[in-house]
């Protein structure tokens, strides 16, 4: 190896790179260092030099750590390889192992980077040596037992049964034993790894070496872990197999260190289900109240009369909806991060998906004294998409739009696009507002990034909501582009692949899909809910269609449903200290007579995972928290009419 350590760095990031190499410059490691940031300069790198070490990131663009594995080991090159990185997961941490990699350290705990790399280095260096003198024992005795008795390592020749006809002098420091010529291999091995080593004995390739993990007895009766290679010796006589060689290796500092990996995956893991909880919680513990906000605002400003007043209602209807986009972008955000987010595609009428998006967003551009417009398709489009992922992105977007513009209009439409037989549908968000300027080009997809920032910041927000939309828009197999000039405006367009086009059926009685039928109308329903406020807006937005009957817990339900049956029944997840509304449901469903009433989950639990566990535990349909008045009658006419 030369005087300095020749790094071959897979980072696209210059920041990491930089603290990296500062880090092994202070701890006095004379470095070459070559950072490349795409694959096809890592693998030109590989073909044209030899590198001591390989430090590699996780997650590229287009590329990634695993691959650049893969790349190496297909390549056939042994040079040891760490992953330093701040998003790869437990299990991708172990699979890399198995495929190979020498370490791996997390970004947040950089210390463990030098430690890391002495250790590879060494372990490299032992290999290295180890095959070199594997080769050189079988050309010369002499060399054989010079080479053998200053390895560190203890090289030895044994019989067929294990019996030690040779061992080098690292049986004193590895066993404490000056001579173990003519004891037996069994005589160390623990009882645990008996069987394995007796059977590796007995199963040995021609000409190849069989390795295993045992543990393995000093003078001191005291276990450790070793890695013993075997090899059959080849006879001057009738070529018949007599002997064969072991090379035996302390691993105790490697399976130590194999062992903090496991426990500190363990403890990720226990985080990650922690994290998962927490989420869970706060969408809980935002939604409820915001409900009450958002849904008595929408009642005051239908019925108040005097436009002074009903302007301050519609601004308290507007700030709460822009504060539960803020959270559900942060909530959102960390779903990703903690790799909790899944989607659900169904086929949605997208005109109808994207006109209940911009209904909740008009009071905010009239406000603001906008115009703001919506151009549906002439043809009716179905997308499989996931719904709550579209409408959470298309919020975002046009939240951001009407946010950055201070005069003119921000105008949605809806058209078609056919390219290579292909057909696609196209949301288009445009607005006359700031714009943007094309040295932002390349960040405003970065979480927390704004063109204005620091005390002098000029707009509100925290910078979440294009780079949660560009998230939730790919995980849906979408595609998000934009265009942007400064004082001009901008216009982002959403793809989205179509799963079904027809023409539109003229429908005089249509009135949108959100009526519920007069057959219906007042019937009793039940709502298990402990929140007196949620129960009193529920109970007025339906006062026209059901007589709402309150439970407020779950042994409250089972009671009134054990004396009538209801036509439907809705439930809150989170009933306080008694039974919750998935086991109250479980419960319910026994009932024969309630085998085919509708049950929907009305519920501030608003994660992904959470509406698939929704769904799984017997729920028709979900209503998340905070609802509208719209949202309760399109749910309720479309779950009467299924």
């Amino acid at each position: 190896m030369e005087s300095k350590i020749n790094i071959l760095h897979l980072e696209d990031n210059i920041y990491d790179a930089e603290l990296i190499e500062h880090i092994l410059t202070a701890n006095n490691l004379e470095t070459k260092i070559k950072r490349v940031d795409n694959k096809d300069d890592f693998t030109n790198s590989l073909d044209l030099n030899k590198y001591d070490i390989i430090i590699s990131d996780n997650t590229l663009h287009n590329f990634s750590g695993m691959e650049a594995l893969e790349l190496v080991k297909e390549k056939h090159i042994d040079t040891p390889f760490i992953f330093v990185s701040g998003t790869i997961g437990e299990e991708t941490a172990i699979e890399s192992l198995k495929l190979g990699a020498t370490d791996y350290v997390l970004k947040h705990r950089i210390e463990r980077l030098i430690p890391a790399v002495n250790r590879a280095l060494n372990e490299f260096e032992d290999k290295q040596r180890l095959k070199w003198t594997e080769s050189e024992l079988r050309k010369n005795e002499q060399l054989y037992r010079l080479l053998t008795e200053n390895s560190n390592d203890l090289i030895c020749k044994l019989s067929l049964d294990g019996i030690f006809l040779f061992a080098s002098r690292a049986s004193k420091n590895l066993l404490g034993f000056e001579n173990i010529i003519g004891k037996s291999i069994f005589s160390f091995t623990h009882p645990d790894e008996f069987h394995l080593v007796r059977s590796s004995l007995l199963d040995i390739p021609i000409s190849k070496t069989k390795t295993l993990e045992c543990r393995i007895k000093n003078l001191e009766g005291y276990y450790f872990w070793c890695e013993t290679s075997f090899k059959y010796l080849e006879s001057s006589e009738n070529n018949n197999m007599q002997e064969m060689t072991a090379v035996i290796r302390d691993i105790s500092e490697r399976k130590n260190h194999e062992s903090e990996l496991l426990k500190a995956m363990a403890k990720a893991e226990e985080m990650n289900v922690m994290k998962t909880n927490l989420l869970a919680n706060m969408s809980h513990e935002f939604r409820t109240p915001l409900n009450g906000i958002i849904g008595f605002a929408e009642i005051l400003k239908s019925e108040i009369k005097n436009n002074e007043h009903s302007d301050y209602v519609s601004r308290i209807l507007t700030s709460g909806k822009r504060l539960l986009t803020t959270l559900s972008s942060i909530l959102n955000l960390s779903a990703f991060e903690s790799q909790s987010s899944k989607i659900n595609p169904v086929d949605v009428n997208l005109a109808q998906s994207v006109e209940k998006v911009v209904e909740s967003l008009k009071d905010y551009a009239q406000n603001k004294n906008l115009i703001f417009e919506y151009f549906p398709p002439n043809e009716i489009i179905d997308v499989k998409i996931d719904s709550m992922f579209f409408e959470q992105a298309l919020t975002n977007i046009i939240d951001n739009a009407i946010k950055f513009t201070h005069n003119g209009k921000v105008t949605v439409s809806i058209k078609l696009e056919k390219k290579d037989n292909k057909q696609s549908a196209i949301i288009s968000i445009s607005d006359t507002g700031i714009g943007i300027s094309e040295k932002h080009y390349d960040h405003i997809f970065n979480d927390f990034m704004q063109v204005s920032e620091g005390y002098s910041r000029k707009y509100e927000g925290l910078g979440l909501g294009l780079p949660v939309a560009k998230r939730m828009i790919e995980l849906i197999n979408g595609k998000i582009i934009f265009e942007s000039k400064p004082d001009v405006g901008t216009t982002f367009k959403i793809y989205l692949p179509i799963s079904n086009l027809k023409s539109p059926v003229n429908n005089n009685n249509n009135n949108k899909g959100n009526s519920v039928s007069a057959k219906q109308k007042l019937s009793e329903i039940l709502y298990v809910e402990d929140n007196e406020m949620n129960y009193i807006l529920m109970k007025r937005f339906l006062k026209d269609y059901f007589i709402v009957e309150n439970a407020s817990t779950g042994e409250n339900a089972l009671e009134l449903i054990a004396k009538k049956v209801y036509p439907v029944i809705l439930l809150d997840i989170n009933l306080g200290s008694g039974i919750n509304g998935v086991d109250t449901l479980a419960i319910i469903k026994k009932d024969k007579r309630y085998s085919k009433i509708p049950f929907l989950a009305v519920t501030g639990y608003a994660l992904p995972t959470d509406r698939d566990r929704l769904l799984a535990g017997g729920f028709n349909d979900i209503i998340t928290k905070p609802f509208t008045k719209e949202d309760i009658l399109k749910r309720m006419s479309h779950i009467l009419k299924s």
